[in-house]
């Protein structure tokens, strides 16, 4: 079997979606994958209840995407 053919045949564990369909799925063992929109969701459902935690994330994903200066 082909990596592209093993790519096709991933789908998320919670929405059923292809890899092919989707821009990102992150798999894990145990036949475990979750895609981007369903992170997304997630990340919506989180902060609906915890509207600062957003915020928190948002300010973590800055510090790692500054480059470091040295």
């Amino acid at each position: 079997m082909s990596d592209e053919a093993a790519e096709g045949d991933l789908r998320c564990t919670f929405c059923s979606k292809s890899a092919n369909e989707l821009v990102a799925l992150l798999a894990f063992p145990g036949d475990l994958s979750i895609c981007d929109e369903c992170v997304s969701l997630m990340v919506d459902i989180i902060a609906a209840d915890h509207p600062d935690w957003r915020n928190a994330q948002i300010e973590k994903l800055q510090v790692l995407a500054t480059p470091a200066r040295g």
